[in-house]
């Protein structure tokens, strides 16, 4: 079923991208989560600074 999610976190080659109300299709059997091509091509251009980001998060980083 369709949904759209607060935000969603991207792993990209470039780093990591914050996409917020994203439009996703999630099966009802096992919660696997689906993108559409338009979505993905979106993190490209985010990620590759193609497009304007609204924000930045800070995020904290712990070792072990």
């Amino acid at each position: 079923k369709k949904k759209i999610l607060q935000q969603e976190i991207f792993k990209h080659k470039t780093g990591y991208v914050i996409i917020r109300k994203v439009p996703v299709g999630i099966c009802s059997g096992c919660g696997y989560k689906y993108y559409d091509a338009e979505l993905l091509h979106r993190v490209h251009e985010a990620a590759t600074h193609r497009a304007k980001a609204v924000g930045k998060e800070i995020v904290p980083i712990f070792q072990m």
